[in-house]
């Protein structure tokens, strides 16, 4: 339950010699945010939709990013930014792309700037090959989770 703020207890205490510090994160408790410095910073995440993607948005937006997410539907990817922004308190924009066209990941990267200034962060994910173990994968589905 705990194992998440010891370790940011853990790696806080490693960088800082400073004694105020050091006494704030020795008792910081389960929830405690840290400042990542983060705010106010443009963040895209590709493939934001659900999983690791979604996840990375929300976490982007509760630390006061201005996010941009993508995804390859327009209805998904606008209800995913509104549950996003209603969870957060921060405004996250959508944009409809297919990571595997170069054609859309262009014109993202144009939406997104004209949007929203230049992505300070920029979280590159896609979908991979289907849930599996590496026996019960095929070969030729390895391709199509890197391209």
């Amino acid at each position: 339950m705990y194992g998440h703020s010891v370790m940011a207890l853990a790696i806080g205490r490693a960088r800082t010699a400073n004694p105020r510090v050091d006494a704030e994160l020795l008792f910081a408790t389960p929830g405690d945010r840290m400042d990542l410095g983060i705010k106010g910073k443009v963040a895209l995440v590709t493939a934001a939709s659900k999983g690791l993607g979604r996840g990375s948005a929300e976490a982007l937006s509760a630390e006061g990013c201005k996010v941009a997410i993508c995804a390859r539907t327009k209805a998904e990817v606008e209800k995913v930014a509104k549950e996003i922004s209603a969870k957060t308190g921060h405004e996250v924009v959508p944009f409809v792309a297919d990571m595997s066209k170069a054609a859309d990941i262009d014109k993202l990267l144009a939406d997104v700037r004209a949007k929203l200034g230049d992505p300070d962060i920029v979280v590159c994910n896609a979908g991979g090959p289907p849930p599996g173990n590496f026996a019960s994968i095929k070969v030729d589905q390895f391709p199509q989770a890197v391209e």
